[in-house]
């Protein structure tokens, strides 16, 4: 391990990382089918990028500290009303702090 390239990679994509570490939340998440290699990829990448871009402001403005799997977490489960445009960030946050 390398901590010193590490630490360039993390100061050069700061930001990246994130949305790097939100991809990954949704790509292991049990309940969220990744499918690319079939003719509605290019619709579940746009899919892929709302629920990051929204899980990414989400958590951004959240003053809490909740968890940022939790939130992914819970986006996942809401995707579709998030998909719809039917959840916005503040609450989405609010049911990642909620018990499900």
């Amino acid at each position: 391990m390398d901590f010193k390239e590490y630490d360039d990679i993390i100061k050069t994509h700061k930001y990246d990382m994130l949305y790097f570490i939100i991809y990954y939340n949704l790509y292991v998440n049990e309940n969220l089918q990744l499918n690319y290699h079939n003719k509605e990829s290019e619709n579940i990448q746009k899919q892929i990028k709302k629920l990051i871009y929204m899980i990414y402001d989400a958590y951004m403005k959240d003053e809490t500290g909740t968890d940022l799997s939790r939130i992914c977490d819970v986006a996942v489960k809401y995707k579709n009303e998030i998909l719809h445009d039917k959840m916005n960030k503040w609450e989405l946050l609010e049911k990642s702090v909620m018990v499900f």
